[in-house]
């Protein structure tokens, strides 16, 4: 007899019939008026030093609000 209430015991997916159907909602398919999206770009060059980010032409792009590097990133550590 297993003491756990949830590993190991069949669970219902309430959600099983709208994702088979397709009409499942998804945080990527949401699209709201002046909602704001974020991308990350990552290096081709895995295991590169990166020396400096030039954001200017990031920045010069309409409807760029932001452009955030590590440096912006607050360590908690």
């Amino acid at each position: 007899m297993s003491s756990l209430r949830v590993v190991g015991k069949p669970k219902k997916r309430v959600d099983a019939l709208e994702k088979v159907l397709g009409k499942a909602v998804y945080a990527g398919d949401i699209d709201r008026e002046n909602m704001l999206v974020g991308k990350i770009f990552r290096s081709k060059y895995p295991h590169a030093l990166i020396k400096s980010i030039d954001k200017s032409k990031a920045l010069a792009i309409p409807g760029v609000r932001a452009v955030l590097t590590a440096a912006d990133i607050k360590k908690r550590y």
